[in-house]
């Protein structure tokens, strides 16, 4: 990734000639991770966002501008036709490029209503996937705003981890949803490679699952210096996270790393170039300073989130990485 952020943006837009001929004026969003990625362009302020998915466990201080927006399913991954047809005029669903959302695509292709999917929680898609939105939408200036500060944090974190030695390099593994394991093709294993770590997955999956009896994870081989778990917790600093840590890290007190209190869960409600931040400050405190994820995070929603930075949120007042010390688990 370049370093200067004057050479980053225009020549960075995709060529994408299924959209080069139209503009998205009303859109939906399927996922959290498009929703993200809305929010950082100015959508949902701009009225380009009439329709969402309404998923009980959508964190609504994070999405409170998503709140009162027509919901078109109570699941994050599908969108009910009539639903969107109610609401009237909409262009596009933007939705992840995971096989797994919208699988009744073809419905609302075939109405006559595009279907964009976007590549938003991978940290070195992030900028070009921005680029592309703010064009769709006719957002370019805050597209380029965004696509600049991902760009500064991924070339940061580059130029650090090449000052690592080689000696000093980490092992990890990391972890998604209740009990999967990160394979080599996972954006989360991405993420620990990209700011230095030796990420010990060995399998060519998504993920692969650890579930209660299991062994495969106990061998020698796994036994890492750290092992993260990403996992979804909102941004409510009122929110009770000690029964919700306990019951994702159960999951893995069978693994030794887990044992010698090297468990580390990083909240997943954040777009993928803060999570990076958060891995590097995890993985290499005396490289990145171990409060890099916080710095970065509070320039991310102090710049693009404006329902949360009216309102004063600071990141301080909510952990959004936690650790067996903050709940008195000892090794």
């Amino acid at each position: 990734m370049s370093g200067t952020e004057d050479q980053v943006i225009p020549s960075r837009l995709p060529t994408c000639h299924r959209y080069a001929l139209f503009r998205v004026s009303a859109s939906v969003v399927v996922g959290t991770n498009a929703a993200l990625t809305m929010q950082a362009v100015g959508a949902v302020k701009a009225g380009k966002v009439v329709g969402t998915t309404g998923e009980a466990t959508k964190d609504y201080c994070l999405f409170s501008d998503f709140k009162d927006l027509p919901k078109v399913s109570t699941s994050i991954l599908v969108a009910d036709y009539d639903a969107v047809t109610k609401i009237g005029n909409v262009d596009a669903i933007i939705t992840m490029s995971s096989k797994s959302y919208l699988k009744n695509e073809s419905t609302f292709t075939e109405a006559g209503i595009d279907v964009v999917r976007i590549s938003s929680s991978d940290g070195m898609k992030a900028i070009s996937v921005a680029l592309t939105i703010g064009y769709l939408l006719n957002l370019e200036e805050s597209a380029n705003e965004y696509a600049k500060f991902c760009d500064k944090v991924i070339s940061h974190v580059t130029e650090k981890k090449n000052t690592i030695d080689s000696g000093d390099v980490k092992t990890c593994l990391c972890a998604t949803m209740a009990n999967h394991v990160s394979g080599t093709i996972s954006d989360f294993y991405g993420l620990t490679t990209m700011c230095g770590g030796n990420n010990v997955a060995d399998w060519s999956t998504t993920t692969k699952q650890f579930n209660d009896g299991d062994e495969w994870l106990l061998n020698e081989k796994y036994h890492v210096d750290v092992f993260i778990h990403f996992h979804n917790y909102g941004y409510d600093t009122s929110a009770d996270l000690s029964s919700m840590y306990n019951t994702y890290r159960e999951n893995f007190d069978a693994i030794q790393t887990v044992k010698d209190g090297n468990y580390y869960m990083i909240n997943g409600n954040m777009p993928a170039v803060v999570r990076l931040a958060y891995t590097a400050s995890i993985l290499y405190p005396e490289v990145f300073g171990a409060d890099y994820g916080d710095i970065v995070h509070q320039e991310y929603i102090d710049s693009f989130i404006d329902n949360l930075s009216s309102e004063g949120y600071k990141v301080t007042d909510m952990k959004f990485v936690l650790t067996d010390s903050d709940f008195g688990i000892t090794s």
